[in-house]
């Protein structure tokens, strides 16, 4: 449906499993989800074509969790969370729906990771390592991606009663909007932080510079009980 609500949703899928949205691709083509195939067994990381068949394409498929998948602004890559090494870390897989034989990957953090984002020219990621907001530099050519060293930005105080998306970043990269708990109140509240973080010379740590932000709120009602989570529609 349109932003007035006047149009009927359209069922993109239904299947008996459970499927949790993570992203539209930015080109509009292909909508990121991942899904437990089997009841008990870990996520799996797939897309659906928004066009032709529109059959779902496993992009991942292992023992360990696969999701969280974010693909980059160029439609080259996605960034991912997957816990195969043992504990939870950010990797990026060459996005190749079509040719599984393509899809190499790279691991991004090197401590701990989850939750990754781009910024809008696909120069940088980020990601939350446990109560940190992290940021990795990367470069592609052609096949081959290359990532730098994990840069400490900032604290936060992300709310724990949400598991993913809990935070969007600004095209620019130097904004984030963030869903936090205050200690006092019982709902989730969304905050707009506008920071200046420009890197400083002779700051070996990595952390940017937060010399001003402001905050806007606003609180956000549970999940109603009992919803659906096994189809998908679209509301346009």
């Amino acid at each position: 449906m349109d932003a007035h609500g006047t149009r009927v949703p359209e069922l993109l899928l239904e299947s008996p499993e459970q499927k949790n949205v993570e992203q539209w691709s930015p080109d509009g083509k292909y909508l990121v989800y991942n899904t437990n195939p089997t009841p008990g067994t870990p996520q799996d990381l797939y897309v659906l074509p928004l066009f032709g068949d529109r059959k779902p394409i496993a992009m991942l498929t292992s023992p360990f969790i696969k999701d969280m998948g974010q693909i980059s602004p160029d439609g080259k890559w996605q960034a991912y969370r997957s816990n195969e090494s043992g504990t939870p870390e950010v990797y990026v897989l060459a996005f190749a729906p079509n040719d599984p034989a393509a899809r190499r990957k790279w691991r991004i953090s090197t401590d701990g990771g989850m939750e990754p984002q781009w910024r809008a020219d696909g120069k940088e990621l980020f990601y939350v390592n446990g109560s940190t907001l992290m940021s990795v530099e990367v470069k592609a050519e052609g096949r081959e991606f290359e990532a730098g060293l994990p840069k400490v930005l900032f604290d936060t105080v992300l709310t724990s009663n949400i598991t993913r998306n809990r935070y969007a970043v600004s095209r620019d990269g130097e904004r984030f909007l963030m869903v936090t708990m205050p200690k006092d109140q019982v709902h989730p509240e969304i905050h707009v932080l506008g920071f200046s973080h420009r890197r400083q010379s002779g700051c070996s740590s990595g952390h940017r510079r937060r010399s001003d932000w402001r905050s806007v709120s606003r609180s956000l009602d549970r999940r109603p009980a009992g919803r659906r989570s096994d189809y998908i529609h679209r509301a346009e």
